[in-house]
This record gives structure tokens, sequence and C-alpha cells, in this order.
């Protein structure tokens, strides 16, 4: 058994040291203070962030501060566990329905971030008897959620509405068709042509997936996405 550790301990060190992308070590930032396009690093250097997605810079607004000191005072730091066991607040309740209208929607739902969005979605909503198809640059939480889903997965070329059409008409009967994609791909910065997702979507009655991670507040009228 010690052996065992002892190898599993240098093979830690191995993965720590050589970097987890095949040669490209993975580098710890610290930031010293609040989130923003300028940041303190160590040496109290001052850098600008490229790679944070902070794009509305409300990490370190003021209004953001106060606003969440405020509400810690009347609500506390968090429900200690999970909602469904604890119960939500009524203000996770009041900022779900604020959201619902922002986008003109029946209703919103919370979760921690958008990594368990696409998790908890995914696994929910499609099984085995489903299709969806997924661009090749959409999210490690979309490629992910999918994959727990234990749908059927579809990859079509990223941003190629002709490869997407020809998998679509491919696909054979399925329960649910889904389309998922990126409103605006981090990575990339590419933005997608929503009105040929949504034709191809009607006449192969499919469903699309529209991630906004990147894109609500950002773009679109009011920052609607």
């Amino acid at each position: 058994m010690e052996d065992k550790k002892d190898e599993f301990t240098e093979y830690c060190e191995y993965i720590v040291e050589s970097g987890p992308f095949d040669g490209f070590k993975a580098v710890e930032h610290v930031i010293y203070g609040k989130q923003g396009s300028t940041v303190t690093v160590e040496n109290n250097h001052k850098v600008h962030n490229f790679c944070s997605n902070n794009y509305s810079g409300l990490a370190g607004d003021d209004r953001m501060v106060a606003a969440a000191e405020a509400t810690m005072k009347t609500h506390g730091y968090g429900l200690s566990s999970a909602p469904l066991m604890c119960g939500y607040q009524d203000i996770h309740k009041i900022l779900e329905r604020k959201i619902a209208k922002f986008h003109g929607t029946e209703e919103a739902l919370l979760y921690p971030s958008g990594y368990h969005t696409n998790l908890g979605t995914f696994q929910a909503c499609f099984n085995e008897a489903d299709a969806i198809f997924s661009d090749s640059e959409n999210h490690a939480s979309i490629i992910d959620g999918i994959r727990l889903s234990k749908a059927k997965k579809f990859v079509y070329k990223h941003l190629d509405t002709k490869d997407l059409e020809s998998k679509l008409a491919q696909a054979g009967d399925y329960r649910f068709k889904c389309i998922v994609t990126e409103g605006i791909f981090s990575m990339e910065a590419d933005i997608l042509d929503l009105q040929e997702y949504v034709r191809l979507a009607k006449k192969y009655n499919a469903m699309i997936y529209l991630d906004e991670c990147h894109s609500a507040g950002v773009i679109g009228e009011n920052g609607r996405g």
C-alpha cells in the first residue's frame, strides 16, 4: 500500500511539473484586491487583464459591493446546503422574476454558475431517446452536460450551418432534437447567425439551446444577448 501511495504521489508531482496540457504548464496567478480590467499582482505590479469574463465591470463595482454588504446583514452568507434541502431565499425568487422579465420569458431558474447550468439542464432534460447537435467549439461545460445526458451527440463544424443541416438531415427518429450553440464563443469571439439557426430548427423540428453566458448584458437590445 505504501508503494502505491508513493507511486501515486510521484505521478501527481509529474502532472504538476509537466503541466496538464501537453507541456503547457499551468501557472497560478494571484490577484491582490478587486477584479477589473487592470489588476494588482505580485510586487505591486499593475497588469491589464484580458482573460476574465468581467465584461460589464461589475465584479469590483462599488455598487455591487455595497449591495452585497447590505444583503449579508439581512440574509446572512448562503443557505449552508442545497436549496431543495434548506429552501430558497426570497431574494433568489425576486432575482429569478427580474431575469425572466428582462429576457421576456415565462420563468427563470438560478444556478450557481454557467457550468452548473449546462451540467444540470442537459442531464435533467435529455436521455438516450434524444439527439443533440453541438458546435465543435462549444464550451467544456456543454460537452460534459451532453455526456451526462447520454443523448446521441452529433458534432458539426464551428458555425457551419451547412454541416449542421447535413447532420440534422441524416439523423434518425428521435424524441427530441436539440441544436446547442453559444451566442458568442468566448475563445474566438465569434457571433452566430441566429436567424439561420432558427430556420434550420423549424425545418427539422428541432429546438435551440442558446448559451448566452458571454453575450447577455453585452450585446443585443438593452444587453439582452
